[in-house]
């Protein structure tokens, strides 16, 4: 990760340890880290804008107090943020973002735009519809990938590809290269794999292991059956008997209404807290 450009979510109540953990660990890899401190703006109570008698002086005051404490709030995280990067030593730059909920996701995903991962911090998991909204922002409205329970580091030694010969596996994949050709082993899990494509016999995971030997990565492929076990049970069992430090996952290969109404991996890996996955779209 050398040189790049990184994205650290964080809103006012992310713990400094954390913020400061993430700056060391930025600073040891040479990278750039951007710590995005955003809080959501209190909304005008609805009865102000028809103003006296239903509304009015007294629920205005109560919005411009809430407005003042917020802004004090984002000052004091921003603050925080600025004298941990100095402290650490790290490059970066804090950018504190106060906006509607609505307008969280999209203001994340501009600032993707222009970095090369994106990292969200533990406690934003706690605030599960905020959560999903910047993971959707940065999946589906930004170009780069998203990490989830993972660290910045130098390498990843053993990672995982999920792979099920889709498109945003494919595209997982290509955006992770960097990462694959710096790891030490590359094993592609194939999940009930079809030794079929367009009626023509292939072997799943095969092309893909070839490509990525042309780039000097050491790579394996496993074809494993689930057993009737969910996918992302399976991928997980096999990163955690395998002890990958990353599953890389190509996210929402089905729409997001089906993953929300039946499930799916890609919402089984936004939702485990343990394993370090890195999700592409």
């Amino acid at each position: 990760m050398k040189n790049a450009t990184i994205i650290l979510v964080t809103n006012v109540e992310t713990p400094v340890d954390e913020i400061s953990s993430f700056c060391t660990q930025a600073r040891d890899v040479d990278a750039y880290l951007v710590v995005l401190v955003q809080t959501i703006s209190p909304t005008l109570p609805i009865n102000v804008h028809g103003g006296l008698p239903f509304g009015g002086p007294t629920e205005a005051e109560i919005w411009t107090k809430e407005i003042a404490a917020t802004k004090s709030s984002l000052d004091s995280a921003t603050h925080a943020a600025q004298t941990l990067l100095v402290d650490t030593g790290c490059k970066g730059e804090v950018r504190p973002i106060v906006c509607a909920e609505a307008e969280i996701s999209e203001a994340v995903a501009q600032s993707a735009k222009f970095a090369d991962y994106v990292f969200i911090a533990s406690n934003i998991r706690n605030e599960n519809d905020q959560y999903k909204s910047l993971a959707h922002g940065v999946l589906f409205e930004s170009p780069v990938a998203l990490f989830l329970n993972a660290q910045i580091a130098e390498r990843y030694d053993h990672i995982l590809v999920a792979w099920n010969d889709s498109l945003c596996a494919a595209r997982a994949v290509h955006s992770a290269l960097p990462l694959l050709r710096n790891s030490k082993k590359v094993t592609v899990v194939c999940v009930d794999p079809l030794p079929i494509s367009h009626g023509q016999p292939f072997e799943p995971g095969a092309a893909l292991s070839t490509w990525l030997s042309h780039h000097a990565c050491n790579v394996e492929v496993a074809q494993i059956p689930s057993g009737g076990k969910d996918i992302s049970a399976c991928i997980l069992d096999m990163a955690r008997d395998l002890g990958a430090d990353l599953v890389v996952a190509g996210a929402y290969s089905h729409s997001r209404m089906r993953q929300a109404i039946f499930g799916g991996t890609t919402r089984t890996l936004l939702e485990q807290d343990s394993q370090p996955v890195y999700l592409a779209h």
